[in-house]
């Protein structure tokens, strides 16, 4: 599927697996059949990279990160904006979108190094988690959608508690940044993918030990995605020859 006029930085696909959302380098977002590989529609508005891009679980919008340092909820069956939300001071990594669709998570870059929740309904934020030292490069919500997971550059992921902003458990292994994580459908374990070349498999209520690095893999390059298949409870992720 071309279109893009630039790199490609993030896709996402609804859930019932007809239409994909890609966010580009190009600063535009595109709407995709699958089954045609035709380019429904064109988002635009950001003003910089659009770095990350998520599809709410009714598959009616769309939720997208940019190095402007916003994000913006979209109306998927028209292509536009219903809202932008402002508050991290530096490029936005990562977004997710809550099971009930109510709530958006997002993580900022260098420069920024908070997790914000967000109210997809008003564009408030929430909570914001700051004084990190470290950029969030990855952002995920639990399938119960009381938990947040994140992958940082000091090589760590952590677990929050999305109802507070406290963190839960801080867990290490990585020998360098994480750029994805993924919950198991089950919410009970966590998949992360790092520079390092590594995946990791961890416990996230383990007892009585703070975290368990249950499996740990090695790629032959920088992992840059993973995600869960959920009917075949396999793990995916995608390596790439170099960082980002």
């Amino acid at each position: 599927m071309s279109g893009h006029t630039s790199l490609v930085w993030s896709v996402a696909i609804s859930p019932d697996g007809r239409r994909g959302l890609s966010g580009g380098h190009d600063d535009t977002l595109r709407l995709w059949d699958l089954s045609t590989g035709s380019c429904l529609r064109t988002m635009s508005g950001h003003t910089d990279v659009v770095s990350s891009v998520a599809i709410s679980p009714d598959g009616r919008r769309g939720l997208s990160g940019s190095a402007d340092c916003t994000l913006r909820l979209w109306d998927l069956s028209t292509g536009s904006c219903l809202r932008t939300m402002s508050g991290h001071t530096s490029e936005v990594n990562s977004v997710a979108i809550s099971p009930d669709g109510q709530r958006g998570l997002s993580g900022g870059g260098y420069g920024d190094h908070t997790l914000r929740l967000w109210d997809l309904s008003t564009g408030s934020c929430l909570w914001t988690i700051s004084g990190r030292a470290d950029a969030v490069f990855s952002v995920t919500i639990s399938p119960d959608g009381r938990r947040g997971l994140s992958g940082s550059d000091d090589g760590t992921v952590r677990l929050w508690d999305l109802s507070t902003g406290s963190c839960l458990r801080t867990m290490s292994g990585h020998a360098g940044w994480v750029n994805s994580v993924a919950i198991s459908p089950d919410g009970r374990q966590g998949l992360s993918g790092g520079e390092d070349h590594r995946l990791q498999l961890w416990d996230l209520y383990p007892s009585p030990w703070p975290f368990i690095g249950a499996v740990a893999l090695t790629a032959a390059f920088t992992v840059f995605c993973v995600a869960w298949k959920i009917r075949a409870r396999r793990k995916i992720h995608r390596e790439g020859a170099k960082g980002p």
